[in-house]
């Protein structure tokens, strides 16, 4: 995928998101495979930080975005959301848990 497609992208998930909410009411980062190396892209990943009380709008319209982004740009949108309350809490535990010795576990 090249620069500009990436760019298109972006520009396309901020007009379509920001429509329909407030600067404010959420944030947006895209991550994964897109950001990091963009030929080998298969996917866009979206990361969707909300207010809580527009959780429901946001799971309806996450319906909407996802399909009319697969039909403009041929690859499946993947949504994470979150409240700032919820990631507030991660945050917290992820600290907790990763600032000590910790063992991770891998496949075999």
């Amino acid at each position: 995928m090249s620069y500009s497609k990436v760019y298109e992208i972006a520009h396309w998930l901020s007009g379509t998101v920001y429509n329909d909410f407030k600067e404010g009411e959420l944030s947006v980062w895209i991550f994964g495979s897109l950001v990091e190396s963009f030929k080998g892209s298969k996917d866009c990943d979206v990361l969707i930080l909300v207010d809580e009380n527009f959780m429901d709008k946001l799971a309806y319209l996450s319906l909407v975005w996802k399909h009319d982004f697969e039909y403009k740009f041929g690859i499946p949108l993947h949504l994470t959301r979150l409240s700032f309350q919820e990631a507030r809490f991660a945050q917290s535990f992820i600290e907790a848990v990763f600032g000590k010795p910790t063992i991770q576990l891998h496949s075999r």
